[in-house]
């Protein structure tokens, strides 16, 4: 007892500590000690000793006492709280919190049925005073937590005979509630002090961990929605009864009360009263964040001049309540409209007006949800509230940077300060800022498209006034995105294509809709008559073109005024730089601006080809002056040629594709590229890697060697070049016409539905050159190559600081690279990498070009230049050469293909393992998550492979039908290599590469694999059996066997292994019985031999290879009966038993 009062002191040694502790080990009567200690006349943390004292008494003796024992214990504690405690405003919270546990823990053990009066005697001594009251509360309300939430060390029936007590009693102790609430906001009316407060507070509390499952219709009988109600005018308790209010509106809604949860229309009064309240501004902006998820704001923003009736702003858990409230009741369909809707509309257009962005998106998911409510989107109130709903969507609509300089703050208009204050305060960082602010958007320009449906001229117009005033605004000097002028005008652009998606119907009516087509061509004469003079605007404004594509198709006439429009804004100049002596000089703001031009000519012509193709021609007329003059950059060149197949007039496309590639294909087959893209040193010269032989002296920025200009516009010719073949490749064409098809000369003639696609002569042009410099490239990461550039070249070899960011995701920083790289090596890297790309994308739109892309002995050629030096490749490169769709043409090279690809996982998945256990030396972070992503990547690659060749089997395949591969699947399974590796790659999926993605995709292909390798005999095979049998089947049990794989597919799993008993063990294959032996656990060896041999076996006209055999034999497999206590877990392995991490990986060719 001495040791005990000494605790608040701080006086006690170690020893003596350490004698408390063990003194609560004994067996000594501690709940005796514990009733002394707990006096409140004494040291709060002695009395919290005794707390403990007594606590840890209950836990450890309680089922060990006699009635008469319990009953005194019982009767302890209660008079205890009897007693109450200090003055509410002295005792501190832990010491009541501590007091109430005791009471939870022996109702825990005895209520209900050895302790039925435990609820009246809390009533009763509820009535004793006011600190009795607050300790009441305390237990009613940690009572429903310790039954509803934190319940794990309850058994299942005593949880469920607390739980059916509470319920029987929740009667009874809503009226407590009802009464104690009224009672004591009485008394605080009256005296207004702290007690009567502090009492209405720790009601609400309690109230609030009830209401969540308390039925609605008890709710309503004690009137806690007008209690609620009555105190948001309190600015002391608004925060806390308007989550009460929330509470009882998320209820799930059914039947019987749907109706009774939209309360809320009935007391908007009292709401729209709580709304205009005013008190400390700190106070309103910490009810502000309560249910919304901002952070704290400083005091001197928070007026909004633009709404003076939400003076200071107001309350965030109202406006959710709010936007709930009008949600819940579109969601009834049946329902009416309920009271006090107009004003309820009006509040919410309020809020959709308030400086915050968090605050308007709440608003916002609400009226898109009316205005596409079918029932309730013609409201009669509707019409006259658009016009303040499309202002407010105007007011914050501005891409305001996160980060603002005093000056271009200084360039806001007064009415965004607010906004900007509550953009630098409630977001951590410019990422979580960017999330909301494009939620935002995204709702307010829905609402805008709403609108437009319903009244289009208002739309139209109100977008229309919004982008006049832009245009014919004065352009200060130095505009940057960062600008008033730059994010007001793309928030202009913004709605006007916003108000333009929702015109789909008015030019099928014309008649009835004139005035809004008028409406559109006054649009439309603001961006034709406007002179464009700065080129970041410029940017901003050209992609407003694209959303009048409707209109276009409607008016075709128009675009004889559009289309040289567009053309002359490609080859856009400011004044600034009219005298530049090339377009190559042009600043980097002008040329995203003609990108964006010629990428907006694009996006028209592959939305309305038809409408495009009478004006082909004069198209192709301007844009041959435009070439003639020099006017084009070569990536213009490019796009312009995309556009230009876009219009395609498919009878004449062979003859119009070879035509508008004409001078591109001279470029790309001349002998000089010939010789460059063949020659590995050539090529490294070329792009500006120095080699070893070139250099002379120190390597510098500035160094000789440094690649002329010249030569640095032919590196982007090149690139261009191969953009503009693949760029036409995506658009190029086979009309789905049979007669168009023959007409056309599209049929080739080899044999029946065979076709010629138009691309078919050009590519097999192109074919040599881009094979030649695929294999330079490949060359380039091999030993030889590397040994010849000097030490800081390597890093032309390595991901560049922007690739890996973006790998990683574009908020992460990453230190820069070494200095001693000059610009052209970043240049080269780049280069490398987007050839590499484009390439294999090409090759890979080729492999769908019909038969005579396969004619050209094209697996020779790709096995002699694009398989080559496969061993030295990065998995960064491997991942997108997989994707290609190589396995429908490479029959003979297959095999030694995928024996590659899944060495090359096995061994890197070995080696991340082994760094992660501390076995292999490790690489900076930032490295290994890229090269973690990239590994992760290529087996997502892996996986799809075997679904392209195993899922196409599965089309026409009816359910419950034998699977049936395709032909093509079929040949290639028909292989036993290809079986035999696609099957290894499998068990590497399943287990040994932890990929869930991949997992998750592999597992299903588990059963058509095995189907299929059934139909042709191959999985009998002696090595495909064993590696079904042994490795497959012990992948998938160590897979069910982990906790984590077995709770997210578990059925997934059990298929599988089911089907390799069905296979199997119909074939006396003795390798399920040896793999489930090897497991060394009687217990689910027995249970394999229970539900899986007898009873598979009991129904003998089972066929094998059904997909529904687990539905006709009944099979009860529970993962949950396995006893995986008794299972031997081993370390995972890194590699399974047949894997030899010394062989070669590279091809044998």
């Amino acid at each position: 007892m001495q040791g005990a009062r000494r605790l608040d002191d701080g006086t006690l040694d170690n020893l003596q500590r350490a004698f408390l502790d063990e003194f609560k080990k004994t067996d000594m009567p501690h709940e005796l000690y514990a009733y002394a200690l707990m006096d409140k006349n004494l040291a709060d943390e002695v009395r919290f000793f005794g707390f403990h004292l007594l606590e840890h008494f209950i836990r450890r003796h309680w089922d060990g006492l006699t009635h008469a024992g319990k009953e005194n214990v019982r009767t302890a504690v209660l008079t205890y709280l009897a007693q109450g405690t200090k003055d509410l405003s002295v005792e501190k919270r832990f010491i009541k919190e501590k007091a109430v546990a005791m009471i939870i823990l022996i109702a825990a053990r005895d209520w209900p049925d050895k302790w039925p009066t435990f609820l009246e005697q809390l009533v009763t001594i509820a009535g004793q005073g006011d600190t009795q009251l607050e300790l009441i509360l305390i237990t009613l309300r940690d009572l429903v937590e310790e039954i509803r939430v934190y319940n794990d060390h309850l058994s299942d029936k005593r949880r469920r005979a607390m739980n059916v007590a509470l319920t029987n009693a929740l009667q009874d102790i809503m009226a407590f509630f009802k009464k104690f609430i009224e009672m004591q906001y009485q008394l605080f009316m009256q005296m207004r002090n702290e007690k009567h407060a502090h009492l209405v507070t720790a009601v609400l509390n309690t109230i609030a961990a009830y209401l969540e499952w308390t039925p609605i219709d008890l709710v309503l009988a004690n009137d806690f929605p007008l209690v609620f109600s009555a105190l948001l005018q309190d600015t002391q308790f608004r925060t806390l009864a308007c989550e009460c209010l929330l509470l009882v509106l998320g209820q799930a809604p059914n039947p019987h009360n749907k109706l009774k949860i939209l309360f809320g229309f009935d007391h908007l009064e009292a709401i729209s009263t709580a709304l205009a309240a005013r008190t400390d501004p700190e106070e309103d902006y910490s009810f502000h964040v309560k249910l919304a998820s901002v952070w704290p704001l400083p005091l001197s923003f928070l007026t909004r001049e633009f709404v003076p009736a939400l003076t200071p702003p107001s309350p965030t858990a109202l406006f959710q309540f709010l936007s709930l409230l009008g949600q819940k009741h579109l969601q009834f369909a049946d329902t009416k409209i309920p009271p006090n809707y107009d004003k309820y509309l009006a509040l919410m257009v309020m809020v959709a007006q308030h400086a915050s962005l968090q605050i308007s998106i709440e608003a916002l998911t609400f009226w898109n949800m009316l205005l596409k409510n079918e029932a309730m989107g013609n409201h009669p109130s509707l019409a006259s509230l658009f016009p303040q709903m499309l202002a407010a969507c105007d007011m914050k609509d501005f891409k305001i940077p996160y980060e603002l300089s005093d000056a271009e703050r200084a360039g806001y208009p007064a009415a965004l300060h607010a906004t900007i204050e509550y953009i630098d305060n409630d977001y951590e960082d410019a990422e979580a800022y960017t999330t909301v602010f494009g939620t935002y958007r995204h709702r307010a320009c829905e609402v805008y498209t709403a609108i437009a449906a319903k009244q289009p001229e208002l739309a139209l117009r109100t977008a229309g006034e919004r982008l006049q005033a832009c245009l014919v605004a004065e352009i200060p000097p130095g505009v940057t995105k960062a600008s008033y002028t730059y994010v007001r005008l793309d928030g202009a652009i913004l709605h006007v294509e916003a108000a333009l998606r929702g015109l789909a119907g008015i030019f099928s009516q014309p008649e009835s809709n004139a005035a809004a087509i008028a409406c559109v061509e006054s649009l439309l004469g603001l961006l034709y008559n406007y002179k464009a003079t700065n080129s970041l605007l410029l940017t901003c404004l050209v992609e407003a073109w694209k959303g009048f594509c409707s209109y276009y198709a409607f008016a075709p006439a128009a675009l004889q005024h559009v289309l040289p429009k567009l053309l002359e804004l490609v080859t856009f100049r400011p004044p600034e730089e009219l005298s530049a002596a090339s377009v190559t000089d042009l600043s980097v703001s002008t040329t995203q601006a003609r990108r964006r031009a010629s990428q907006t000519f694009i996006y028209i012509c592959n939305e309305i080809p038809d409408a495009l193709l009478p004006h082909l021609e004069s198209i192709l007329n301007m844009i041959g002056q435009i070439y003639a003059q020099g006017l084009l950059l070569e990536e213009e060149k490019a796009n312009l040629i995309e556009a230009l197949v876009a219009v395609r007039n498919l009878a004449k496309q062979e003859a119009f594709v070879l035509a508008v590639l004409k001078t591109p294909l001279e470029e790309w087959t001349s002998s000089m590229l010939t010789n460059l893209v063949s020659d590995v040193p050539a090529l490294l010269d070329f792009i500006g890697v120095i080699t070893k032989q070139k250099l002379q002296g120190p390597l510098e920025e500035n160094s000789p060697a440094t690649v002329s200009l010249q030569q640095s516009m032919g590196v982007r010719k090149m690139y261009h070049l191969l953009n503009t073949f693949l760029a036409v490749a995506k658009r190029a064409a086979v009309p789905k016409d049979p007669q168009e098809l023959a007409a056309g000369g599209f049929l080739s003639g080899a044999r029946e539905g065979a076709y010629r696609h138009p691309m078919s002569v050009t590519l097999m042009q192109i074919l040599p050159n881009l094979l030649a410099l695929l294999r330079s490239i490949h060359t380039i990461w091999t030993p030889e190559v590397r040994e010849q550039l000097p030490l800081a070249m390597h890093h032309v070899l390595d991901f560049d600081n922007k690739a890996v960011a973006e790998l990683l995701g574009q908020y992460t920083k990453l230190e820069d690279q070494p200095t001693t790289i000059g610009s052209q090596i970043k240049s080269a890297t780049s280069w490398l990498s987007s050839m590499r790309m484009n390439s294999y994308a090409l090759l890979g739109r080729m492999t769908t070009y019909g038969e005579d892309f396969y004619s050209k002995g094209i697996e020779r050629m790709l096995l002699e230049y694009v398989f080559v030096h496969l061993v030295h490749m990065q998995n960064r490169h491997l991942a997108p050469l997989l994707s290609c769709p190589w396995w429908a043409m490479l029959h003979a090279i297959l095999p030694q293909l995928l024996d590659f690809f899944v060495k090359r996982l096995f061994a890197s998945w070995a080696e991340m393992q082994r760094r992660t256990q501390g076995q292999a030396q490790s690489s900076s972070v930032a490295d290994e998550l890229v090269e973690e992503k990239l590994l992760r990547d290529l087996t997502r690659d892996y996986a799809a492979l075997m679904e392209s060749i195993l899922l196409a089997a599965s089309e026409g395949t009816k359910k419950g039908e034998m699977f049936r591969p395709s032909p093509l699947a079929a040949s290639l399974l028909s292989q036993e290599a290809v079986a035999v590796q696609l099957m290894r790659g499998l068990v590497g999926l399943v287990h040994y590469w932890p990929d869930s993605q991949a997992f998750m995709r592999a597992l299903p292909l588990v059963p058509r694999l095995l189907s299929v390798l059934d139909q042709n005999g191959m999985l009998y095979h002696p090595v495909m059996e064993e590696l079904v049998g042994k490795e497959l089947l012990s992948a998938l049990l160590r897979s069910l066997h982990d906790k984590q794989t077995a709770q997210t597919a578990s059925a997934l799993l059990l298929t599988a292994v089911r089907d390799i008993f069905v296979f199997l063990l119909r074939k006396k294959s003795s390798w399920p019985d040896r793999t489930i032996a090897s497991l060394q656990s009687e217990t689910v060896a027995e249970y394999y031999e229970k539900e899986f041999r007898r009873k598979l076996f009991k129904t003998p006209k089972s066929k094998p290879g059904r997909e529904n055999d687990v539905n006709k034999q009944k099979l009860e497999l529970n993962p949950r009966r396995l006893d995986k206590s008794s299972m031997s877990s081993p370390h995972k392995p890194v590699v399974p038993s047949w894997f030899d991490t010394t062989d070669s990986l590279h091809l044998p060719m």
